[in-house]
């Protein structure tokens, strides 16, 4: 358990943060839905291989076979954690 001391320090530089302020900060700052699964627009990330995500998804759909809308949903929900 933190000390009240550190407490209050970590409070009071909390207070000090002004956010991003240049150009490159504020656009990481815009991407961090991104970085989390529930808030994400898309899958592959900036930087990450889409051809190789959608290879990667094709072999588990052809490994499971999906038969029903929500059999697919689940394989993909497979891949994408993956």
């Amino acid at each position: 358990m933190s000390s009240e001391k550190r407490i209050n320090a970590s409070q009071a530089n909390g207070r000090k943060s002004q956010g991003p302020i240049t150009p490159e900060g504020k656009q990481i700052v815009a991407r961090n839905a991104e970085s989390h699964g529930l808030l994400a627009q898309s899958i592959v990330m900036e930087g990450e291989d889409k051809d190789r995500f959608h290879a990667m998804l094709a072999r588990i759909v052809s490994e499971h076979l999906p038969q029903t809308d929500s059999e697919l949903e689940l394989v993909q929900t497979m891949a994408v954690a993956k």
